[in-house]
């Protein structure tokens, strides 16, 4: 169940954003068979209730610029079939939260916009390879902090552009009981990320 509402205050050039998700999450899954050859009882890995909030700001410098904030929770199940070192389910659930302040602004009669954004994300019991085949292990909070930057719009007759470019740094700040180095950066996250694509109409 998602509730969400915006709120404008004209007079204070403000938009406010609040929202809430309520969730249900359940899995079950069946064990194996017993000595008679007959499945075990079902066995409930997750069952938990959880309310998820999101707030955000947009406050309007001026007709083309804004600046906004905001925050946001996540929570998420174990929905896998990942197993400890003693053969059973990990049913620890993922969580995290998200923090960003940014601003928009538009240029060139509204041809082109851009966003500067600066951002922290933290997600606790991340379910990660241990290294044993079949063997999974819950780490405990990673944390990204980071800064992004996007243009885009038509910059000439028939020339669209869009750059982005990322700064993204990530860091493992416990690890919980996973073999993870404290301090240590996330495979495949790349500290710095450009991409410019450009297109020209006929």
């Amino acid at each position: 169940l998602n509730l969400q509402d915006s709120i404008d205050i004209p007079e204070l050039n403000l938009h406010l954003l609040l929202g809430v998700r309520y969730g249900n999450f359940g899995s079950e899954s069946i064990q194996s068979l017993d000595e008679q050859g007959n499945p075990r009882p079902f066995r409930n890995l997750v069952d938990q209730n959880e309310w998820i909030p999101r707030v955000g700001a947009v406050y309007d410098i001026s007709e083309n610029h804004n600046v906004y904030a905001s925050y946001g929770e996540s929570f998420k199940a174990p929905f896998t079939t990942a197993l400890d070192s003693v053969g059973n389910p990990i049913t620890t659930p993922e969580t995290g939260n998200q923090v960003e302040i940014g601003w928009r602004g538009s240029f060139l009669d509204g041809d082109l916009s851009t966003t500067i954004a600066l951002y922290e994300l933290s997600k606790e019991d991340i379910i990660v390879a241990s290294g044993i085949p079949n063997v999974s292990e819950v780490s405990g909070e990673q944390r990204a902090r980071g800064l992004e930057l996007d243009v885009s719009g038509q910059i000439g007759d028939g020339w669209d552009m869009y750059l982005s470019y990322a700064y993204t740094d990530t860091e493992i700040v416990d690890a919980g009981s996973a073999a993870l180095e404290i301090g240590a950066r996330f495979n495949a996250v790349p500290l710095h990320r450009a991409v410019l694509w450009k297109t020209f109409d006929l």
